[in-house]
């Protein structure tokens, strides 16, 4: 549900930031989409308390990612945060909770570390406004994310994901 969404935000991005740099772009589109996509390896995890806590430190992540880029496009991701965090809920439902609190923290150290990946695109550097001339239409935009700002936050993002895919690999059934 989300996926879809995070996946139009990087192509949207890359058709309308001009002279953005396709890294810029792509690593966007990587860092909105991977709260979705881990949802999506964590739902299969077979442990309850493992896959629930999981899925509720996603659930924050997805809230975060939703107000991240400070403007009303990113409202889109809303509702896939009701599901993740339903989907969360619902793992826990006659299980011990309290099984779970572990995987939360796991969960929720892998969230904070993907969370500087959205700093990293958006708050690292200061904007530096571009302007571009075509034949056909020109402009100006400060919303560029450089090379620099692509490679920490893929960076941030790389090591973020660990947690939950080591957790949710070691919990399936």
């Amino acid at each position: 549900m989300g996926l879809a969404p995070a996946v139009g935000l990087g192509i949207l991005s890359t058709a309308l930031s001009g002279p953005q740099p396709l890294l810029g772009s792509g690593a966007m589109a990587l860092v909105y989409m991977t709260p979705y996509a881990l949802t999506l390896a964590v739902s299969l995890a077979g442990y309850p308390p493992a896959r629930g806590g999981l899925l509720l430190a996603l659930g924050l992540l997805s809230l975060a990612a939703s107000f991240s880029a400070f403007s009303l496009v990113t409202i889109i991701l809303l509702p896939a945060i009701f599901v993740i965090l339903l989907a969360g809920a619902t793992s826990l439902s006659g299980h011990n909770v309290r099984a779970a609190v572990p995987f939360f923290l796991a969960g929720l150290l892998g969230a904070a570390l993907i969370g500087v990946s959205f700093y990293a695109l958006f708050g690292l550097e200061a904007d530096e406004p571009r302007c571009w001339y075509g034949v056909t239409e020109s402009g100006c935009t400060s919303d560029i994310i450089s090379h620099r700002e692509a490679g920490m936050a893929l960076g941030a993002l790389a090591i973020g994901t660990f947690p939950f895919l080591v957790v949710a690999s070691r919990s399936r059934s």
